[in-house]
């Protein structure tokens, strides 16, 4: 596959209304690699924060919709519009806050080209966003939620229904729990609901564990010395998944759910499923559980893990994702720096890197589009 026939997405130019510390701010870009820097506090990864709610989710923060709003009019609801640039429609990208209402759930809206999104999974065909920040370091140290839910939002970035069928499933899990509430429910109703979970489950199952094969072929052909993950889930729906059939799978899910009944209803939520399958991320060569891994080896399964996100995006779509750097590389050495400057120089992709400074970055200056944040306004550096 040549290079020159990828997809590469460009972010052209960003509005911000109402969004974290930008009440009214407007960013022209025109290169490819953008480092914005300066002391904590001015907002750059706010800039990061909005480009990445482009993909599926929350964004590289994962906040709640509402704690986007900017600080000095806490009533008024945020936007974002983006013009991008590249081999594919759309050319003009607005997500917006619209605020709870008596009768409306606040709610993220998607415009595409002017024109109401489809579906919030619409843009996965044409715009890869990948990013790295600090924080995900601590991902393999917390519980199986954090990792789970890490891994899927990546999925979700591939695999356009997979975020659909996560929130159809939170959305099965309530309806149950709340028909079990009832002493007299109808038996012959959460029977229905039941059988959804089971559909969805394997359905999501799929999605996981095809994404995770696909994903180790990857992470191990990456062309770094360096050690490289493997990744898996561990749970009851994922380790039967390919070793029944998908209407067997479903009828044992089934019997699981009815067994639970007393149990769920006496605890509120649903005790098995899989909502509570792991990730479990190993070193492909010794074997060895990231959690039993030192920091050092910690932080190179993870970068291996956002290459392999990185390829993964051109192997399976021909694109090249934009990407996002959130004051990492003072938290790497020198030879995961080397390693990320030369994917950034050889993909050619378009890259937002936030820095308190530029040294030690070790990219080319003159390659650099450089600017800071004075006063809630973009100021060049160059």
């Amino acid at each position: 596959m040549q290079k020159a026939n990828r997809f590469v997405s460009f972010v052209s130019k960003i509005k911000f209304a109402n969004f974290r510390n930008y009440s009214n701010l407007e960013l022209d870009v025109s290169s490819n690699i953008n480092l914005i820097t300066g002391p904590n506090g001015i907002g750059k990864t706010n800039i990061l924060e909005a480009i990445s709610l482009i993909a599926p989710g929350r964004g590289l923060r994962g906040a709640k919709l509402d704690e986007m709003n900017c600080l000095s009019s806490p009533e008024e609801s945020w936007s974002l519009n983006f013009l991008i640039k590249g081999k594919f429609s759309p050319s003009n990208i607005s997500i917006s806050y619209q605020k709870k209402t008596a009768d409306t759930a606040s709610k993220k809206l998607l415009l595409i080209d002017n024109k109401p999104a489809k579906n919030k999974d619409e843009i996965n065909s044409n715009i890869g966003i990948c990013w790295l920040t600090p924080q995900m370091d601590q991902i393999f140290l917390q519980g199986g939620t954090a990792r789970r839910k890490f891994i899927d939002r990546i999925i979700a970035g591939f695999i356009k229904e997979h975020s659909s069928a996560l929130a159809k499933y939170d959305y099965l899990l309530k309806e149950r729990i709340n028909i079990l509430n009832n002493s007299n429910y109808d038996q012959s109703w959460i029977s229905i609901v039941e059988r959804k979970i089971a559909e969805t489950s394997v359905i999501i199952a799929e999605a996981r564990k095809t994404f995770c094969e696909e994903m180790n072929k990857i992470i191990k052909n990456l062309p770094y010395n360096m050690p490289k993950a493997t990744i898996c889930f561990d749970g009851f729906v994922e380790n039967k998944f390919g070793n029944v059939s998908s209407l067997q799978l479903e009828d044992e899910i089934c019997e699981i759910l009815q067994h639970n009944r007393r149990i769920d209803a006496h605890v509120e939520r649903t005790k098995a499923g899989i909502h509570l399958s792991d990730l479990v991320v190993c070193d492909s060569v010794k074997g060895l559980n990231v959690k039993f891994c030192s920091t050092g080896e910690q932080k190179s399964l993870l970068l291996s893990i956002f290459l392999g996100e990185i390829f993964a995006h051109i192997k399976m779509y021909n694109r090249v994702p934009i990407v996002l750097l959130d004051d990492i590389f003072s938290h790497l050495d020198e030879k995961k720096r080397k390693i990320i400057n030369e994917v950034i120089k050889s993909l050619g992709a378009q890259v937002f890197i936030s820095a308190v400074d530029a040294d030690s970055l070790g990219i080319e200056e003159g390659s650099v589009d450089k600017i800071t944040v004075v006063n809630n306004e973009i100021k060049r550096l160059n």
